[in-house]
């Protein structure tokens, strides 16, 4: 007879804890396994909860790129890494024992290589070279990026909301993709003198004017600016004070204007970001 295995998650912000039921036939088992992390999110220890205090179960050791060194179990003894009690590891992410690679939601990654399954379905951004390969994991920095997606690469302090500028890098990337698959633009952080080279003669300071979006059909720019956390406040006032006033003092009133409308774009962590404008939006 099959034994049948039953495992159920406790998720909070994070993964928190797995309980294992087995069935064989004879008799059943009950296991709860508590995870903790280490500062990258990779899940590197599981405690026991059978006991009357809490034990070490297995002991994971990671490579950069999420393969699997090295499993020990509570006495420091070495397993082989079929015998894991849990399929979450690296980054957290669930690995597949039979694909041998981690499933990213768009993709599948493998630790391995360092490479996707398949193609990236976004173009890329000519101002982020790394943005262009189709394969590459977290655009070759492992210990700093995560890729909870399989879609692009995530510092992973930005899902700490006390992390200056960490949440405002991932909308403003968020918003690059979104406008790119609903628009089929990329005038998201490009200057001026790239956008409409003819606007301004060569060597003139203004080519190089970067507003977070520009509408070269509508002739519209937009800022965006966080609107959720008050660690951003101070910061997206000063910011609004003297950057739109810079785009309408130097960009020429009757070519380009300050975009009418916010847009809210949602941000996969939770937090909304929108622009700092009134009137027409992008939506």
């Amino acid at each position: 007879m099959v034994a049948l295995k039953t495992i159920d998650y406790t998720f909070g912000h994070d993964e928190i804890a797995q309980r294992i039921v087995t069935d064989d036939g004879q008799g059943t088992t009950d296991e709860t396994h508590v995870f903790g992390h280490d500062g990258h999110g990779s899940v590197r220890v599981l405690y026991d909860l059978a006991a009357t205090a809490a034990t070490i179960a297995q002991v994971f050791t990671f490579a950069p790129y999420g393969e699997i060194i090295a499993l020990h179990g509570p006495t420091a003894n070495s397993l082989s890494p079929t015998s894991r009690l849990s399929s979450l590891g690296y980054s957290g992410e669930h690995f597949d024992a039979k694909a041998q690679q981690q499933y990213l939601r768009a993709r599948f990654y493998d630790p391995a290589n360092g490479r996707f399954n398949r193609l990236d379905p976004f173009a890329g951004n000519m101002q982020d070279p790394q943005s262009l390969h189709k394969y590459a994991y977290v655009h070759g920095d492992p210990i700093q990026g995560v890729d909870p997606t399989g879609l692009e690469v995530e510092p992973y302090d930005e899902f700490d909301f006390l992390t200056p500028g960490g949440k405002g890098m991932s909308a403003h990337r968020h918003f690059s993709h979104w406008v790119e698959r609903r628009y089929g633009k990329t005038n998201v952080g490009k200057t001026i003198g790239t956008l409409v080279p003819g606007m301004f003669s060569p060597g003139d300071h203004r080519r190089g004017l970067k507003p977070d979006y520009v509408d070269t059909s509508m002739q519209r720019y937009y800022e965006l600016k966080p609107v959720t956390h008050s660690n951003s406040v101070p910061l997206q006032t000063l910011d609004y004070l003297d950057q739109m006033p810079e785009y309408d003092t130097h960009l020429p009133p009757k070519d380009y204007f300050r975009g009418l409308s916010a847009s809210v774009i949602p941000h996969q962590t939770g937090g909304y970001f929108k622009t700092k404008q009134r009137g027409r939006g992008l939506n």
